[in-house]
């Protein structure tokens, strides 16, 4: 059989670490860059069998994979960083597949394919829809389903079917068509649905604390929408550390649902319809502000009442700010 592989993951976070853990422990040589990287960051790495690569110029000559998986903000540059160690070597850029698995809008993914494709590398549209792989006491996975669009996994690894397939299999890649934008569009939709309910119960909770009915609400969803009421105060409670990764993603909810889904047009128009991408500003703003008005990225709350309290205190302060 061909040797594995080598895959670059960048970065290691929770879901690359995640995603680095499954693919070491099934033999796939895993590299990132971890020079400049803070020393929680190395340990995670080492942990999970990540190898260093000094460079992006070293990172391209020692892998062919590459799997972006950076806060939404950073996909632009991160690609920009790999376009220009290949345009230094451009002998290595038809040797190289670029997985963006980024949550991105299917505009800001054509704008990173454009930076790639003009240096000659391959790639491929993606998205992560669920939590990052974890071994279970059986010795069996969960995984998420990272979805894609673009090129076939077998163009990625030079027609290798049985690799292919076997990686297929073990991260769960999921193809949804040929065309680049499908799979971040997806990827999208389906934030909108979990992260943007997470957005409304801060709204909610946050409110009712202030005005003293907090219990009261939770006591109505508890009878009349508990599925809802769950994961309304799960995704509260589960979004502290992460605040500052949903901002970007929820302005590009806002820009897929104005651009590919047409609920742009017609703002200002008279009849009143505005950009319906404005709800998804407005959650952008609501992990702004416990990015920015809380300590709650660094000291979460084991409780959404105290996660209801802390965000409420901090609006309490912006009002008698105004």
């Amino acid at each position: 059989m061909p040797p594995k592989p080598s895959i670059a993951i960048l970065s290691i976070g929770d879901m690359g670490s995640g995603v680095a853990r499954l693919l070491t422990t099934f033999k796939y040589p895993v590299f990132s860059l971890l020079s400049d990287r803070s020393s929680a960051t190395q340990a995670r790495a080492k942990s999970a069998g990540v190898q260093s690569s000094a460079s992006a110029h070293d990172l391209i000559h020692c892998t062919s994979l590459i799997f972006s998986i950076v806060p939404p903000r950073d996909a632009l540059a991160t690609a920009t960083l790999i376009a220009d160690a290949v345009r230094e070597e451009p002998s290595r850029a038809e040797q190289i597949s670029y997985f963006d698995l980024n949550a991105i809008s299917p505009k800001l993914s054509q704008e990173v394919e454009g930076v790639l494709k003009a240096v000659g590398v391959r790639y491929v549209d993606g998205g992560i829809i669920g939590g990052p792989p974890r071994l279970k006491e059986d010795g069996s996975w969960t995984k998420p389903s990272i979805v894609f669009s673009g090129p076939s996994l077998a163009e990625c690894v030079d027609g290798d079917e049985g690799t292919a397939e076997e990686l297929g299999s073990l991260l769960n890649f999921r193809s949804v068509g040929g065309e680049v934008g499908a799979a971040s569009g997806l990827k999208m939709c389906f934030a909108s649905l979990t992260k943007g309910l997470t957005a409304i119960g801060c709204l909610s909770f946050s409110t009712a604390s202030q005005l003293g009915v907090l219990g009261p609400l939770r006591e109505h969803l508890a009878e009349y929408a508990p599925a809802i009421g769950k994961a309304a105060e799960n995704g509260v409670v589960g979004c502290q550390p992460k605040a500052y990764r949903w901002v970007k993603e929820m302005e590009e909810i806002a820009a897929t649902f104005d651009d590919a889904g047409g609920w742009g047009r017609g703002e200002g128009r008279e009849d009143g319809r505005k950009v319906v991408g404005n709800m998804f500003r407005g959650a952008a703003n609501v992990y702004r502000t416990i990015d920015n008005e809380t300590d709650l990225g660094t000291k979460k709350r084991p409780t959404m009442d105290e996660v209801a309290d802390v965000l409420g205190g901090a609006l309490k302060r912006r009002r008698k700010s105004l």
